[in-house]
């Protein structure tokens, strides 16, 4: 991740110096920065890195109002900048900016309603308004993730060879399972996070010696063995817990 960003922050300098207003490539470089800076944690910075790509992309989708792919890059930033506010405390700030980032995304899926991309883009935005919901309102959020669920399997089913699809779904998955048993619905949490386990277990039979595929399988079986223990089915934990003692060791071995 280090490398990563150091990439886009010397993309961002390079491009400072000669990029017109509204740069498509630019804007997109600092959306790379904020992306990198998120999964390291440093979200303040990556605040300003999204705000960054939002006025940028917003300079090019005025100066040309048609251009679906600067109207695309205008739904993105505010996206990702509203996701960021959130992990701030901002949650006033974020909400509007997730309104504009709806917004937009609604403007292109009404251009072009069979965009597959499109599609993952409004699907994305609805996942994380329910992660924002998660605590205060699991059954909203709830909604939330089952509308991610059904786009998710939408796409994988368009195409079933993208990682990308199946890894969203096995998310949705996930957080399905969270929001039901905040909500007391515990044996279809169970259901909701077996399923997850089936996809993940997918995912990883394409890219066996993938860390992060490992990783992944390993925390979908432990949610699976946790809850069949607190329904009291002793004898069903112990596959998912022997299935994450397994990845597990597969793990230390590839590092």
């Amino acid at each position: 991740t280090d490398e990563a960003l150091a990439s886009f922050q010397r993309a961002v300098a390079l491009l400072e110096g000669f990029a017109g207003p509204g740069d498509e490539v630019l804007a997109r470089a600092h959306i790379g920065a904020g992306d990198a800076l998120d999964q390291m944690g440093r979200y303040e910075e990556a605040v300003e890195e999204y705000r960054s790509a939002e006025r940028i992309a917003s300079v090019r989708a005025d100066a040309s109002p048609e251009d679906l792919g600067a109207l695309n890059d205008v739904s993105r930033a505010p996206d990702r900048l509203a996701h960021q506010l959130r992990m701030v405390g901002r949650a006033a700030e974020a909400e509007e900016y997730r309104e504009r980032a709806a917004q937009t995304v609604a403007m292109l899926l009404e251009s072009d309603p069979d965009n597959l991309d499109l599609q993952r883009d409004a699907a994305v935005q609805r996942f994380r308004q329910g992660l924002a919901l998660l605590q205060s309102d699991a059954e909203t959020a709830l909604g939330h993730f089952e509308w991610f669920r059904t786009i998710s399997s939408r796409l994988r089913a368009a195409r079933p060879d993208s990682a990308v699809y199946r890894r969203d779904l096995s998310i949705a998955y996930e957080r399905i399972g969270d929001a039901l048993l905040a909500l007391g619905r515990t044996p279809e949490a169970l259901e909701a996070y077996e399923s997850g386990w089936d996809v993940a277990e997918d995912l990883l039979a394409a890219a066996p010696e993938d860390v992060s595929g490992l990783g992944n399988v390993g925390s979908k079986a432990c949610h699976v063995g946790e809850v069949r223990v607190e329904l009291g089915d002793l004898d069903g934990a112990h596959e998912p817990f022997a299935r994450y003692l397994d990845v597990s060791r597969r793990r230390a071995e590839i590092d």
